[in-house]
């Protein structure tokens, strides 16, 4: 830990950060010692990079009590280091960084949203899409919020994203909002949604024809996979009909030679 705060080289540092990370949960107690002691804010990120390296349930819950730092850098830190964990928790905390006041934040805890799959944020994912369209915020976001709610798969993300595409006037550069939401509803995959699709694949830009192709693909692959799923569902009953032979009746015995 001396090392980190201390070295010149930056070669020293990252080998002192791996070797600490090595040692696993037996470096906790001496790791929330040195962030209770608040160091200045390189050394801090450092420790913070490392308990993202340790497993367990008890790196997890001192790295979540960082997403409230007030230095950005070390918000910044606690979710990529957070998003290596794969812990249920996660899913939460992500959530609340949604109302981070900086915009890497906010992207970050959208994206691993979007990774997690989470239902839980899709209403608060379907707010950062509905302000990006009326205020000038990071177009990144929008994207990202648009890519998450298609990851997610949720159907209750389709009527939204459909009124967005029905809008004349949008804040933006329109086609890429309109090609972010179109991308996402092919991933959604729902057939309310083809006839919108449908609109834009008729239409007369190629790139927005383009994406509009690719999702409609889409919802004709997934109508082909439900029609397959139910064709082996009753391949059983058909297979056991065809082999259930009808019982022979006793032929006649033959008649008597004259």
């Amino acid at each position: 830990l001396d090392l980190l705060e201390t070295a010149e080289n930056m070669r020293v540092r990252k080998n002192a950060l791996e070797a600490v990370a090595r040692i696993g949960r037996r470096a906790l107690p001496p790791l929330r010692a040195a962030l209770e002691n608040d160091p200045e804010w390189y050394l801090k990120r450092n420790i913070i990079t490392i308990l993202g390296k340790i497993s367990g349930k008890e790196a997890f819950e001192i790295l979540a009590r960082y997403m409230e730092d007030p230095d950005v850098r070390i918000r910044r830190e606690v979710v990529r280091s957070i998003a290596q964990k794969r812990n249920l928790a996660a899913e939460d905390i992500f959530i609340r960084g949604l109302n981070d006041s900086d915009h890497a934040v906010r992207h970050a805890c959208i994206v691993q949203l979007g990774v997690l799959r989470s239902r839980k944020a899709l209403p608060e994912l379907l707010k950062e899409v509905e302000i990006g369209l009326f205020t000038r915020v990071d177009e990144k976001i929008f994207r990202e919020a648009c890519t998450a709610i298609g990851k997610i798969g949720d159907k209750r993300g389709v009527e939204p994203l459909l009124s967005i595409l029905k809008r004349r006037f949008i804040r933006g550069n329109l086609e890429e909002i309109q090609a972010s939401v179109i991308w996402a509803l092919g991933e959604i995959a729902d057939e309310s949604a083809r006839g919108e699709l449908t609109r834009f694949f008729q239409g007369k830009n190629p790139r927005l024809r383009s994406y509009a192709e690719a999702a409609l693909q889409k919802l004709d692959d997934k109508r082909m996979n439900l029609v397959a799923e139910e064709l082996e569902e009753e391949e059983p009953t058909i297979a056991t009909s065809l082999d259930e032979e009808p019982e022979e009746e006793d032929a006649p015995p033959p008649a008597n030679p004259r």
